[in-house]
């Protein structure tokens, strides 16, 4: 038996006037935008979120046992408080701008 393409089918379906093609999804609308009456009347402003606390979740120590020895991680030592980026903004000696340039450049050093 000959097979028959799927793109032949609806070529003879189409010619038969039993194959309607699928309508035509409209166009997607423009997002909606406002602007300003006069210039000068905009602010654009960039937001940073960091939270003010971290709750750290009690760590479980890693337990090996592969190496035919039992291995046991040490303990974190609970007298040193975690480090995270966004302590930055604990300092009160520093400005906005001050902390905000520390705090991108400790999150690039985080990521890396």
């Amino acid at each position: 038996m000959p097979v028959v393409a799927p793109n032949t089918v609806r070529r003879i379906l189409r010619d038969a006037g039993l194959w309607s093609a699928p309508p035509v999804a409209p166009p997607a609308a423009p997002p909606r935008r406002r602007t300003a009456e006069e210039p000068g009347q905009t602010v654009n402003v960039d937001l940073c979120f960091v939270p003010a606390t971290h709750t750290v979740a009690s760590k479980l120590p890693a337990v090996s046992g592969s190496s035919g020895r039992l291995v046991i991680e040490a303990p974190l030592d609970a007298a040193v408080p975690p480090t995270y980026p966004g302590r930055l903004f604990e300092e009160a000696a520093l400005s906005y701008e001050e902390a905000m340039h520390a705090y991108v450049a400790a999150s690039r050093q985080t990521a890396a």
